[in-house]
């Protein structure tokens, strides 16, 4: 009865890890296809990734042509300016030593003025003192 009660033994330790087999199988199974589900959604995830990274690399490159057309285009606008400004100040100067030209012509002008009225004054003066004279004499000859 031993042989039997060993069997026995033995047959109930068989379907217990027969059992345990089963299960551990069916709960592999489900972690496989559940690692595999995470597996598709990460590989997803990741093409998704990939492709944005493409968008923003591009995109990058986009803007960074854009700021370099930008920059030579300021460059280029602000030497135009800079070469308009000292245009300007040239003219400018030229102007102001116009100016002072002129108001020193003004100035040489006015003074000649005021000389020229000072002497037709005392041309006046004298002619008139020439007729007083010239009528003085007149009457007493």
């Amino acid at each position: 009865m031993s042989s039997v009660g060993d069997a026995s033994y033995w047959k109930q330790k068989y379907e217990e890890c027969k059992f345990e087999l089963n299960e551990f199988q069916e709960s592999s199974a489900e972690l496989e296809q559940e690692l595999e589900i995470q597996l598709a959604q990460s590989e997803k995830r990741i093409k998704d990734l990939e492709s944005s990274l493409s968008r923003s690399q591009m995109e990058n490159e986009s803007l960074k042509s854009k700021l370099t057309q930008v920059t030579k285009e300021s460059t280029e606008k602000i030497a135009k300016l800079q070469k308009t400004l000292s245009e300007y100040e040239a003219v400018n100067l030229k102007m102001s030593h116009t100016i002072r030209t002129l108001e020193q012509s003004n100035d040489d002008l006015e003074r000649a003025q005021r000389a020229l009225i000072v002497s037709l004054e005392d041309l006046e003066s004298q002619l008139n003192q020439q007729i007083e004279k010239n009528v003085f004499l007149e009457t007493n000859k």
